[in-house]
């Protein structure tokens, strides 16, 4: 009987034997998919963490440049309009006179001087380069327009008494920023 008994506790401690670790190897392959997919998941968010980390970035440097390129616009603005609408000196000419060189702008005195001016990098009023802004672009329009309506063109040369201005400051290519201010001959 003994060997009978003996037998008998085999075959049942085996049974439960072969079913665990049978439950075991299970156990084993899902654990390493759940490692695989928690890796996935992980690497996911970390890029999708990353990409928003470089969106914000360049959010607050394109801002940054925003507020440059205002500040440069503002200020050329202000210039031009505290500048007579006439010349001042000699027969009025659209644009700049003979008299006038291009550069620097200390030499402009009235608005018209200003049509067609641009520079890269910006400078001060005396032609003195702006520091740090060698990618940036201010450039000017002046355009004659009706008095009364300040979005028609004057097609001719005669004087409206009326002058619409154009101020663009651009980063790398792209224009920031566009001021637009009418000049008339009433203001001075």
């Amino acid at each position: 009987m003994t060997g009978c008994f003996h037998h008998r506790c085999l075959e049942v401690v085996r049974a439960p034997l072969s079913c665990a670790s049978g439950s075991t190897r299970a156990r084993r392959a899902f654990t390493l998919l759940e490692v695989v997919v928690a890796t996935m998941i992980v690497g996911v968010m970390i890029v999708a963490a990353l990409n928003a980390l470089g969106a914000v970035t360049r959010s607050s440097v394109s801002f940054g440049n925003r507020a440059v390129a205002l500040g440069l616009a503002i200020d050329l603005m202000a210039e031009i309009q505290q500048a007579a609408y006439s010349d001042p000196d000699e027969d009025p000419v659209f644009g700049r006179e003979p008299s006038e060189s291009a550069s620097p702008r200390n030499q402009f005195d009235d608005v018209d001087d200003y049509q067609s001016w641009s520079r890269q990098p910006p400078q001060a009023r005396d032609g003195t380069p702006l520091a740090d802004r060698d990618d940036w672009l201010r450039r000017v329009t002046v355009e004659r327009v009706a008095a009364n309506n300040p979005n028609q063109v004057s097609a001719g040369s005669t004087d409206t008494g009326a002058k619409r201005v154009h101020v663009f400051v651009e980063y790398r290519g792209e224009v920031l920023v566009e001021l637009v201010a009418v000049r008339t001959d009433t203001d001075d």
